[in-house]
């Protein structure tokens, strides 16, 4: 499987300048050899809006979409000045996720490569673009913090749950971990519920580790750890170790009882202060959401 990082999506939405991340941006593209696809949504919903002004109403939507192509041709021309790599900047209107989601698949990216405003709460009852795009993205996702100011991931941070495609997931870390030169520890975390298998979690660290070797990458292996909130320990792990990203695969699922709780991943999205390396394995559907899923759904007989 080819994991080579040559076309990286930044979803920018102008609300805020960050230096920072611009420079971290193109030191990724210039690591890889990326080309650097720069997008900006306008959501339908802003451009109804409008103000009033002697008498007349002006509608907001030419105005934002005139300013949306100019910043974007100011960004571009930065990003052109740091970065050996090509610059694409487009700017398209509709559902921030959806239109995000939607170039990835049509353009071949490889990595979406995210700013974030996190850690904060979760925005009420509702997700974010950033949780809906991590959910749903069919490419790895990496989230930067902006208060995050390293251009290189050289401490990586990779915990073993009980889940699937975490194999896959270290081919997409290994990429990202020569190109920084980095060291990789390893660490299975068992959620206590779960009852899992702690010897088939052990071996697979055992696994990974030998997989990095022959990567030539360094590989630092823990303990085993068995965790009641399994979000909780691998945060504060990154956080003792200073670790520079934290690569986890993508968990959605939650009970009917924990429908206004956070799972797994929104509980990373929204509450580390690190980057994150989000891997999305498919999961199985479960009988609710195959119903939702339904052309027509109908009641069981």
């Amino acid at each position: 499987m080819n994991n080579a990082i040559k076309n990286i999506l930044i979803p920018l939405d102008f609300t805020r300048k960050n230096e920072k991340f611009l420079n971290i941006a193109a030191a990724m593209a210039n690591r890889h050899g990326a080309k650097v696809h720069v997008l900006n949504v306008v959501p339908y919903s802003l451009l109804g809006t409008g103000s009033a002004s002697s008498g007349k109403f002006f509608f907001h939507g030419n105005a934002m979409i005139e300013s949306a192509e100019k910043q974007l041709a100011t960004f571009k021309m930065v990003m052109s000045q740091i970065t050996n790599e090509d610059v694409i900047a487009q700017h398209a209107i509709g559902s921030v996720a959806t239109e995000v989601l939607k170039y990835s698949n049509q353009k071949n990216i490889d990595l979406i490569l995210m700013p974030v405003q996190y850690p904060k709460r979760r925005p009420g009852f509702i997700s974010s673009n950033t949780y809906e795009i991590i959910a749903n993205s069919a490419v790895p996702v990496i989230t930067i913090p902006e208060n995050f100011n390293k251009e290189k991931f050289e401490k990586i941070l990779f915990p073993i749950r009980n889940v699937k495609a975490v194999e896959d997931k270290l081919q997409s870390v290994i990429p990202i971990a020569k190109k920084n030169k980095a060291n990789v520890r390893l660490v299975a975390i068992d959620a206590f519920e779960r009852n899992s298998n702690i010897r088939k979690l052990e071996d697979k660290v055992q696994l990974l580790g030998e997989k990095l070797s022959n990567s030539k990458i360094a590989a630092i292996k823990e303990d085993l750890r068995v965790s009641l909130e399994p979000h909780s320990d691998i945060l504060a792990l990154g956080d003792q170790n200073n670790s520079d990203l934290i690569a986890v695969n993508v968990s959605t699922k939650k009970s009917f009882t924990q429908l206004f709780k956070n799972n797994f991943t929104e509980n990373i999205v929204y509450k580390s202060k690190r980057p994150v390396f989000f891997f999305r394995n498919e999961e199985d559907a479960t009988p609710a959401q195959e119903y939702v899923a339904m052309p027509y759904p109908m009641m069981p007989v």
